[in-house]
């Protein structure tokens, strides 16, 4: 049976990517159509009913999910939170998965601007201003009086103490705030010299 799961998510998921990746909305919302007429095909030609199909997809992604919690991947709270999702759901495509799994980068922004005004001795709200006005946080940073050397210096050394606070508190495993802070320091420079409207999305792609 296990040979049959995995059979069956290979040729899901390839499925899933020639016709628009929309297979887990179109399988949890019951829709007709080109997604559901697929994993029927998929259920006959492995010899075991769609619902088993869908049942036994379901059961080896929470699988999966309990396995990167073990390996450190995902915290529990974050594997909890796919978990649930999964069972809404019935079955995640592989968008679904990479918006989890990939969400800590979508607080990068935040939590690179948070730095910003702990360094700066900032309040949050006035650095925000200061960004609404189109400065940069370079630009920022020297109307504070600091050179951008010992700026970029002491953002990074804030950050990194962040995460490892968000790491502390579990909201985070080590493995993602590691390759937050990689992605952040590889591209401090743009990051810190982006005009405020690619500002977060720089930080979250890390580019």
């Amino acid at each position: 049976m296990r040979r049959i799961v995995v059979a069956a998510l290979a040729i899901v998921l390839v499925g899933a990517a020639l016709i628009g990746g929309s297979i887990g909305l179109a399988v949890a919302q019951g829709e007709d159509g080109p997604v559901r007429t697929f994993l029927g095909r998929v259920a006959e030609k492995l010899g075991i009913g769609e619902d088993d199909l869908r049942s036994a997809m379901t059961e080896a992604q929470q699988d999966i999910t309990d396995e990167q919690v073990a390996e450190g991947r995902l915290t529990a709270e974050q594997g909890e939170r796919l978990k649930e999702r999964i069972e809404d759901k019935g079955f995640l495509g592989p968008r679904d998965r990479f918006a989890i799994g990939a969400h800590v980068r979508h607080h990068n922004g935040r939590l690179v601007l948070e730095a910003t005004a702990t360094v700066l001795a900032m309040e949050p709200e006035d650095l925000v201003g200061e960004l609404k006005d189109g400065k940069t946080l370079a630009e920022v940073a020297k109307e504070q009086g600091m050179p951008l050397d010992q700026f970029t210096t002491e953002l990074l050394a804030q950050v990194e103490q962040e995460l490892a606070a968000l790491v502390a508190e579990g909201k985070i495993t080590d493995e993602q705030a590691k390759a937050a802070l990689e992605r952040i320091k590889e591209n401090i420079d743009r990051i810190v010299n982006a005009q405020p409207g690619a500002l977060a999305h720089r930080c979250r792609d890390g580019r």
